[in-house]
């Protein structure tokens, strides 16, 4: 019986440390944020889905509205290199609360987003 409730207990807790190290903050839909500014409306991408290694893009009007889809990998803190029918880019993507920012390296732009409920 002590066997039994000593495997029980071990199984127990391995999951719970798996379920906790295999979170990630990203996970989810983010649509952009109301409080937006005006001048980043346009360009900023509708929305961003994450599951855990692929992400889709809803693409902003600047971009012609084009949606994106690939797969993600954090290379550095919250450096994650974006690959995507043969191209590749770095994004700065930082998670506070239920708030993403969203830096393409490329760019001056921050774009911010809220975690879809």
């Amino acid at each position: 019986m002590k066997k039994t409730m000593a495997a029980v207990l071990v199984g127990l807790v391995t999951m719970s440390l798996g379920a906790c190290g295999s979170s990630n903050p990203l996970e989810g839909t983010w649509t952009k944020s109301k409080q937006e500014s005006k001048s980043l409306q346009n360009i900023c991408d509708e929305s961003y889905t994450f599951g855990e290694k692929t992400f889709d893009i809803e693409g902003s009007e600047y971009k012609g509205g084009e949606d994106f889809s690939g797969t993600y990998k954090n290379i550095e803190d919250n450096k994650y290199q974006f690959d995507y029918g043969g191209v590749s880019d770095t994004y700065t993507l930082k998670v506070k609360d239920n708030t993403l920012t969203v830096k393409l390296n490329s760019s001056d732009n921050v774009c911010k987003y809220t975690k879809a409920e």
